[in-house]
């Protein structure tokens, strides 16, 4: 039996939404973690958009504080180490945990780097024998759900997000501003280092412990490889703290390479661990006219929707004219969670998500129950759209299909 009938609106208390961050800056988040200042760019682009005159912060005074000698020799190390780099390719993990849905995301696949801004990173379901759900004091695991399979790849002049399941490719055009070495005006630079200065500018970074503090002679401590660096990087500037609040970096020594990247969710509502391996420093091919760009791939087949950054919103196909879509609240009640975001993202709204009510059928799992403004309902852009969304009930598993279900 279906669940009962459906509200047609809702209101959210502010203690039980979740901001849920955009599919783009998520993305971009993701790509901009290894530092392909592209796809961060992306991320830029579209928080703009969404903020209107009205909402941007006034500028503050710059704060620099002044770092222990030991830590000023470390974010030096990292830089000299890794300033060179003009190629860095390798494999990754992602496990990207909802603290209100109660699950792990679990992703694998590789990515690609090339300086000054061209990067790729493709994903997929992690192999179901690697994915142990984390321990968690007090709770039962969470549960694991596969990744998609989707790519984000940056040619230095436009940014494209993948979806190999559904054959869409949405194109995000870089402003001329932001390509090149704009690399560190991107919200997560660990995989490169920083100068240090500039690093002073934009986080504030200490080791998280005295355990993780250098013993004995420094420079000795830099250059042993039996240890690992571990750094706790609180974000200064709101370009960062939109898409983290906490990080936690892992760095190999002594080249100063990413073995693991920890983001606290700026909401609190989960947290992600990307894991490195296989990582390959300035490799080029024996023989590299067989080789394929990656960051040229072959997209023939593919919808294409170009996202107009001055309209707003994206147009389907490859040559249709930007066209600004309408500002009115449209229906999402009985989308799925995800594609009803993408749906009100378009529209340059916000998404805020929170439990609802539970239901026996596995159909309705993960689908929005019910949303905050009726249907047709004017709403300027950058405001909130609140979304109540279908829990299991115990002992229910989601179904499988993510297609939306016609209200």
């Amino acid at each position: 039996m279906p669940p009962a009938p459906r509200p047609s609106a809702v209101s959210c208390p502010a203690d039980r939404c979740v901001v849920a961050q955009s599919s783009v800056a998520r993305s971009a988040r993701v790509l901009s973690t290894m530092g392909v200042a592209c796809l961060v760019v992306g991320a830029g682009v579209v928080t703009a958009q969404e903020r209107t005159a009205e909402q941007r912060p006034a500028p503050q005074a710059m704060r620099v504080d002044t770092l222990s000698p030991t830590l000023e020799a470390t974010l030096q190390a990292w830089y000299d180490a890794t300033k060179g780099i003009e190629k860095l390719e390798g494999r990754h993990t992602q496990v990207e945990s909802d603290d209100t849905f109660r699950s792990e995301k679990h992703s694998a696949g590789q990515f690609f780097y090339e300086g000054p801004d061209k990067g790729r990173i493709d994903m997929g379901p992690r192999p179901a024998n690697q994915c142990r759900p984390r321990a968690r004091q007090g709770m039962n695991p969470y549960k694991v759900v596969p990744g998609e399979v989707t790519q984000w790849v940056c040619n230095g002049v436009d940014l494209k997000q993948v979806d190999v399941a559904k054959k869409e490719v949405t194109v995000t055009p870089i402003p001329p501003q932001h390509r090149g070495k704009n690399i560190m005006n991107g919200p997560l630079p660990f995989l490169l280092g920083m100068p240090p200065e500039v690093v002073k500018q934009r986080f504030k970074i200490s080791f998280p412990g005295a355990q993780f503090e250098p013993k004995g002679d420094i420079r000795t401590w830099l250059a042993d490889p039996k240890s690992t660096v571990m750094l706790r990087v609180i974000p200064l500037l709101a370009q960062d703290a939109q898409n983290w609040k906490e990080a936690l970096v892992v760095l190999s020594k002594p080249d100063f390479l990413p073995v693991r990247i920890k983001l606290y969710a700026p909401g609190g509502e989960g947290d992600t661990v990307y894991e490195f391996s296989d990582l390959k420093v300035n490799h080029n091919p024996l023989i590299p006219i067989f080789t394929k760009d990656p960051f040229e791939p072959n997209l023939a087949g593919y919808n294409l929707i170009n996202l107009n950054l001055n309209g707003g919103g994206p147009e389907q196909g490859p040559s249709v004219a930007p066209v600004a879509l309408p500002q009115t609240v449209p229906s999402v009640v009985g989308f799925d969670h995800a594609q009803a975001e993408k749906v009100l993202l378009a529209r340059r709204y916000q998404v805020k998500k929170f439990p609802g009510e539970q239901t026996n059928d596995k159909e309705f799992v993960g689908k929005v129950q019910a949303q905050q403004y009726p249907a047709g309902e004017k709403l300027p852009a950058g405001k909130v759209v609140g979304l109540k969304i279908w829990m299991a009930a115990p002992g229910i598993r989601p179904a499988s299909a993510s297609r939306p279900v016609s209200p």
